[in-house]
């Protein structure tokens, strides 16, 4: 199963989704406050709403070797949050094990490996560089509640795995990722005396975080699955059978 996700985080310094006002100056020396409406690549002229001056469409040429680097970007920090531009796909996988299965006649015990494959998938003419991508691996194991004695009840337990990796994203590729493996197991009692217990992937957190010329970055967050309600954790967690 393939899921198309996006959600985001962004640094306020370059204003994306919201009026951030900030000062431009021209080669002239003069300045004004102003924010960034749109930015047109084809013509390289930039629309600026002027604080209480209305809007001025200008090339910008016309401003500071600083301004028209904070204006690309603006413009590459849209292209970044947009899912269209940027997309992520996610495929969970798995391997059985079929040699580590232990049958005893009334029980029976099954274990595989199981990962999360993801693609990044760049559709804009332009490459996202130097991106910090961080992803925090979240997967349960059902086991005995206590010791032997009650194995009857069950409790599940959570574990972690975190990840980071510096990527860059050539325009118009794909770059794919993997999670660690994960070994887990599903128990089936035949006798009906204790109930059965299994292992699962429950979902990923990634963070991709892109450098900016101008300084600072944008950051943006997806979860899989979408309703995944898991808190970020860079910490590797692992359960631990307690029979």
């Amino acid at each position: 199963m393939r899921y198309w996700l996006g959600g985001y985080l962004l640094l306020a310094a370059l204003g994306v989704g919201a009026k951030e006002y900030r000062p431009f100056t021209n080669t002239k020396g003069q300045t004004i406050s102003a924010c960034i409406v749109r930015y047109d690549e084809a013509k390289k002229r930039v629309l600026l709403d002027c604080k209480g001056k209305g809007s001025k469409n200008i090339p910008i040429s016309v401003l500071s070797a600083e301004d028209q680097q904070y204006i690309l970007d603006w413009n590459l920090s849209k292209k970044f949050l947009n899912e269209r531009i940027l997309s992520v796909s996610f495929k969970e996988k798995k391997k059985d094990l079929p040699e580590k299965t232990v049958d005893h006649g009334f029980d029976r015990t099954v274990f595989w490996e199981a990962w999360l494959e993801f693609v990044i998938q760049n559709k804009s003419p332009y490459p996202f560089e130097q991106v910090v991508a961080e992803f925090t691996l979240f997967y349960s194991k059902e086991i005995p509640k206590g010791k032997y004695e009650t194995r009857g009840q069950k409790e599940k337990k959570t574990g972690t795995v975190y990840e980071e990796r510096t990527i860059d994203i050539r325009k118009k590729s794909k770059v794919s990722l993997s999670t660690e493996k994960l070994e887990l197991s599903r128990y089936s009692g035949g006798s009906g005396l204790w109930p059965p217990m299994r292992g699962k992937i429950q979902g990923l957190i990634l963070k991709m975080t892109l450098p900016l010329k101008s300084g600072g970055s944008v950051v943006r967050v997806i979860r899989y699955p979408k309703g995944l309600k898991k808190e970020w954790t860079t910490e590797n967690k692992t359960v631990e059978a307690n029979w």
